[in-house]
């Protein structure tokens, strides 16, 4: 009998280790989109196993101000002189990056010193 409780013990052992693990994240109900961000951000991750609860907050943020940021100043908007001084100057074109505002006064800036 105690034989039989073990192997039959060894067998329920060996099957929850075989099975597939979910992800922390798929625990939480995170979406692909936020894992992929989580994969592509480590400090996410980190904040995803450190602290559940601080995390769908964080990431509502980002998707807000991200949308936000690419509603201002879609570089769709620029015109092709812009365009070919950003893709000719990595420097201005990581200002426009970070801060595309910034960026653009500089392009007028730049546009108002060879136009004299």
């Amino acid at each position: 009998m105690q034989a039989r409780f073990l192997a039959l013990a060894l067998f329920g052992l060996t099957v929850l280790l075989a099975a597939p693990t979910p992800a922390w994240t798929d625990l939480l109900g995170t979406s692909q989109e936020d894992r992929s961000l989580m994969e592509a951000n480590p400090v996410l991750d980190r904040v995803g196993r450190e602290n559940p609860a601080a995390l769908g907050p964080i990431l509502e943020k980002l998707r807000e101000l991200t949308a936000s940021s690419r509603r201002a100043h879609s570089e769709d908007d620029l015109d092709p002189e812009d365009r070919a001084i950003l893709d000719n100057n990595p420097a201005i074109e990581e200002i426009y990056r970070e801060s595309p505002e910034a960026a653009l006064d500089l392009l007028r800036l730049i546009r108002e010193a060879v136009a004299n």
